[in-house]
């Protein structure tokens, strides 16, 4: 379960005002706890096997709790789904058991009645279950709404068409105070609105950081400030450098406007002959890491560039920065004499590929 804000601009677009938060609170726990329940119940390799033997009938069964967690409301008095057939003589089959014998084996045997092929749950449990799940949203939703100006609550997805959920959220977040918005068919509008996005990139305007970006770099080592396990000697120049320095150029929670460069950093090349300088592309999610081998740092991509031998320090340097498009992250580097010839990666996930120190740069 994601839940963000957006604010709605006088132009019909969106900013996006908080990064997305949640958790595990979708209609998919429910599924999950429903079928451990039958794991258990018939044991996990039997249920195993009866999903692969028949397929249309576990979908079935997917397919009824599906209609089940809709329906079912704080004013239900019981939550029924359909047995197939199948489960039953798959039982047989590799217990030697009826379903109703395992049953009445199980710690479910008080919260649980099989009359034919319906399976009656308790409603006390059921209701439990569901709780778990939509205190969760509620708790979280509600810490949003005690930080920010919100006056309308949109629920979207498969698991907002549940009358519970719907119902829990209402009475929490009450009208006129909160206008809570369940468009017909909420589990297509997170698809429609993929569409609708499509077709028009810039409906949202901005979005919130969701990570710290930078490169790998280097910079001048300081006894003292820097460890000595990072301090590197260039043997050409003699000179010492702290290595996996995180070079930060967007800090996590940074509003970040769609299409416009962010901060830009100059770096020159560590070395006098180096003919190129490959940036590696990090993520962390501190706020202010400071070396790329940080716990919560990640590598996602490289880039690198060509420079020209030359005496003068500028026709090295290399201005580096990241711009943020609908879907992806755009980092450009070009040489400061020639902003003209850029080189830009859209970050993907790639594999780290690791040269020696003669493509590394220190920060101007």
């Amino acid at each position: 379960m994601d839940i963000t804000i957006h604010k709605i601009l006088d132009d019909g677009k969106f900013e996006e005002e908080a990064n997305a938060t949640g958790g595990a609170w979708g209609g998919t726990y429910v599924d999950d706890q429903f079928h451990k329940m039958l794991e258990t119940i018939i044991g996990k390799d039997c249920f195993e096997e009866f999903k692969k033997e028949y397929i249309s009938d576990y979908m079935e069964i997917r397919r009824n709790l599906e209609i089940g967690k809709r329906s079912f409301s704080t004013n239900s008095r019981t939550f029924q789904f359909k047995i197939p057939p199948s489960l039953k003589i798959k039982c047989k089959d590799a217990k030697n058991c009826s379903f109703e014998k395992l049953l009445e084996n199980s710690d479910f045997k008080d919260h649980l009645a099989c009359k034919n092929e319906n399976l009656n749950l308790g409603l006390d449990a059921v209701k439990d279950l569901f709780s778990i799940v939509c205190n969760g949203i509620v708790n979280c939703v509600e810490k949003l709404v005690q930080k920010n100006d919100i006056s309308t609550i949109l629920m979207v997805g498969g698991f907002s068409e549940s009358s519970f959920l719907q119902e829990t959220m209402m009475e929490k977040f009450p009208f006129p105070k909160y206008n809570i918005v369940i468009p017909s068919d909420a589990g297509l509008a997170v698809l429609k609105g993929a569409v609708l996005f499509g077709h028009n990139p810039k409906a949202i305007t901005s979005r919130k950081a969701k990570y710290t970006y930078g490169v790998e770099t280097y910079t001048k080592f300081k006894p003292g400030v820097h460890p000595d396990s990072k301090n590197v000697v260039i043997k050409e120049s003699d000179k010492e450098y702290c290595s996996h320095i995180f070079s930060k150029h967007i800090t996590k929670g940074d509003t970040l406007k769609i299409d416009e460069a962010q901060e830009s950093q100059v770096y020159s090349p560590i070395q006098e002959d180096q003919r190129s300088i490959q940036f590696k592309i990090y993520t962390s999610t501190s706020k202010d890491p400071k070396y790329v081998d940080e716990e919560g740092c990640r590598y996602l991509a490289s880039l690198k560039i060509d420079i020209p031998v030359s005496t003068e320090e500028t026709e090295r340097q290399v201005l580096v920065n990241f711009m943020f498009g609908n879907t992806e992250i755009k980092v450009e580097a070009a040489r400061v004499k020639t902003p003209q010839d850029k080189k830009c990666e859209a970050l993907k996930y790639f594999e780290e590929d690791r040269d020696d120190n003669k493509q590394y740069a220190f920060h101007v």
